[in-house]
């Protein structure tokens, strides 16, 4: 429930990815699907014209250690996303495995 969403630590998601944003290929953060389009949005406002590298957030509806999650999935795909995509920005990762 996004309405339960702590905006300190938001901030804090924010301050640490800008902080990264020169640095490496790319981020990947695991996220769940509930809040995601809110730290999507944050991401995307506090580092506007200052990402040089993708950040990419993973969705998952079920946790990794669940059957039939995405998670791992999605996490890989956001990995070869962020290290070889040829982007900039915040991107968001979320594949269904049936």
């Amino acid at each position: 429930d996004s309405s339960l969403h702590r905006r300190k630590l938001l901030r804090l998601l924010g301050r640490q990815a800008v902080e990264l944003a020169g640095e490496g290929h790319g981020i990947v953060i695991k996220h769940g699907t509930d809040t995601v389009n809110l730290s999507a949005a944050t991401l995307a406002l506090m580092g506007n014209e200052m990402w040089k590298y993708p950040v990419v957030l993973t969705g998952s509806i079920k946790g990794p250690e669940r059957p039939n999650s995405d998670a791992h999935h999605n996490v890989i795909t956001g990995g070869f996303f962020a290290a070889y995509g040829d982007a900039s920005g915040v991107f968001l990762c979320d594949l269904m495995v049936l």
